[in-house]
């Protein structure tokens, strides 16, 4: 993927690298390394990637965002609300990861409580999810963006406006690499945005249902190599160098 970036620096396009924050660093260096000079190249993390696509046209009114512990004191009043009193200890962190994971596959309230039966603990998680959603009226988490992002992409060959904000997008090349999985909502915002850019996803392992489109070579096997410290004081001193330097 940095070889298909540099390419495209070269003829003058513009490229998004998208990947972890943590990468941000890394994959610079490993752009620019030889004296390249990455004209045209934006390093971002997927929600800077969906915050741009939203802005960039203004088809779309983006709400403030919740972020951090605002989201988890919104699923904490949620909780109080249904239940009358105050969640237990980890209680709320619980319900605000299931609720994020539930809207990561575009699963609503309603689906849930349809689903629930007679599991009490499901309908209870529905409700508490309603709740969420209605304090959250005005306002956005990060599921929100990454779902109104895969909204604008899948109208844009319908909709007019949708589709003057994914070309007035300022890159010509999109490389989501160095992920562990994409969600099927991020998949599907990639699918689309591939209708109108170039857009580029490597990943260990194809999404369920999709199909790649190149494979790398299997690499040598592994090494393992294996050290003998003096002492556990000399031990311990390795072993947190390692973890800084990674």
């Amino acid at each position: 993927m940095v070889g298909v970036a540099r390419a495209a620096c070269t003829a003058g396009k513009r490229v998004w690298y998208v990947g972890l924050p943590a990468q941000r660093a890394y994959i610079t260096r490993r752009m620019t390394d030889d004296g390249f000079t990455a004209l045209g190249l934006e390093v971002m993390s997927a929600q800077q990637m969906y915050y741009r696509l939203l802005t960039g046209g203004g088809s779309v009114d983006v709400k403030p965002l919740v972020i951090g512990n605002g989201r988890l004191v919104r699923v904490a009043e949620a909780l109080t609300l249904v239940m009358g009193s105050l969640p237990s200890p980890g209680e709320a962190r619980l319900f605000a990861a299931a609720i994020a994971e539930a809207k990561r596959y575009a699963v609503t309230a309603a689906d849930l409580a349809a689903a629930a039966g007679e599991d009490s603990e499901l309908t209870r998680l529905a409700d508490v999810y309603q709740a969420y959603e209605g304090a959250m009226v005005g306002s956005w988490d990060y599921d929100d963006v990454r779902l109104a992002a895969v909204a604008m992409t899948e109208l844009a060959p319908v909709d007019e406006a949708a589709r003057r904000a994914i070309e007035s997008v300022p890159a010509d090349v999109i490389i989501v690499d160095g992920l562990r999985e994409v969600g099927p909502l991020e998949l599907r915002a990639l699918q689309a945005l591939s209708r109108w850019r170039e857009v580029h996803l490597t990943l260990p392992s194809a999404p369920p249902g999709a199909e790649p489109t190149a494979l790398l070579p299997a690499g040598p096997p592994p090494v393992i190599e294996r050290y003998l410290a003096p002492n556990p004081v000399a031990e311990a001193r390795c072993v947190s160098l390692n973890l800084v330097m990674c």
